[in-house]
């Protein structure tokens, strides 16, 4: 879900890009690698049929707040493509203007997750299984935002 946000930040700049250098695009694709393996090993983590009931629940918590963010950001997906979707649009300006329009609302959703995710590993302090879950996904977060306002200076 995440992974398929990021893919949609890859796709749009590969090839042709304009707006963004092939540094962006290795840090981007890094972060896409990130992004599958935080999003397979919470899934695993919440089918494991020996946790506890509370650890069970923060685990879940914590997948429940990446899929959401997976979620909202999709809304932003055609904003993120538009440029591989216009072959002969030459106005690199307004192309930086739309995708900056899609970085920075993207950039309050990580945020807005970020703080929700500290909230469930603060919940979930006393089960160390889970609370690492949030952590990891929250520095995946972090992460994938830290790529994002990379991005930004030259948008």
């Amino acid at each position: 879900m995440v992974a398929f946000l990021l893919g949609v930040i890859i796709a749009p700049f590969s090839a042709n890009a304009r707006v963004l250098s092939d540094a962006d695009l290795d840090r981007i694709s890094s972060v896409k690698k990130l992004s599958i393996d935080v999003m397979t090993d919470i899934t695993v983590m919440s089918r494991r049929p020996d946790l506890s009931q509370a650890e069970s629940d923060c685990v879940k918590s914590t997948l429940r707040s990446l899929t959401q963010i997976a979620e909202e950001l999709q809304s932003y997906e055609y904003l993120i493509t538009i440029e591989s979707q216009l072959k002969d649009f030459d106005d690199d300006e307004s192309m930086r203007g739309v995708i900056r329009f899609a970085v920075e609302n993207a950039l309050k959703i990580l945020e807005a997750e970020r703080k929700h995710l500290g909230e469930i590993t603060d919940q979930c302090a006393r089960n160390p299984i889970s609370a690492d879950k949030a952590r990891q996904a929250t520095q995946f977060i972090e992460s994938t935002e830290a790529v994002l306002k990379s991005l930004q200076p030259r948008l």
